[in-house]
């Protein structure tokens, strides 16, 4: 019985730990994407960077406001994607406009959220995209 208690308790303190450290790592990109970012995604990407302008409130937007920045990463990609990556636009366009439209549902309840023309007018950008793009087939 003690061996199952203390199999439960190192199985809680590590559980804790990954998590933890999991809230630590920043998101990975490539520096010349994320210099191309807007300003309040830097510390979702950048050490050292601190302060509410450097962030999108969650207080004014909602939970699921990480999603936003990754999806403004595959629309950088997507708009790069010429040559043998070409065949990559759909699929960024894709997780693009999943990641804005999880942003843009998150922050519903949300109204002041001052990201929000922001995630507008990039979904209407993805959508403009994704027609002028062929699919994959």
């Amino acid at each position: 019985m003690k061996s199952i208690t203390r199999c439960r308790a190192l199985a809680a303190a590590c559980a804790i730990l990954f998590a933890a450290s999991a809230a630590a790592v920043k998101y990975q990109a490539p520096a010349s994407e994320v210099a191309q970012l807007p300003q309040f995604c830097w510390a979702q990407y950048m050490e050292g960077v601190e302060g509410p302008e450097y962030s999108i409130p969650a207080k004014e937007c909602g939970v699921g406001m990480n999603h936003y920045c990754p999806g403004l990463i595959s629309l950088i990609e997507a708009k790069h994607a010429v040559g043998s990556k070409a065949r990559d636009r759909p699929g960024r366009l894709n997780s693009a406009r999943k990641d804005v439209l999880y942003t843009l549902n998150a922050m519903t309840n949300y109204p002041n959220c001052p990201i929000r023309e922001h995630a507008e007018a990039t979904l209407k950008e993805v959508e403009m995209l994704q027609k002028m793009t062929p699919q994959r087939h």
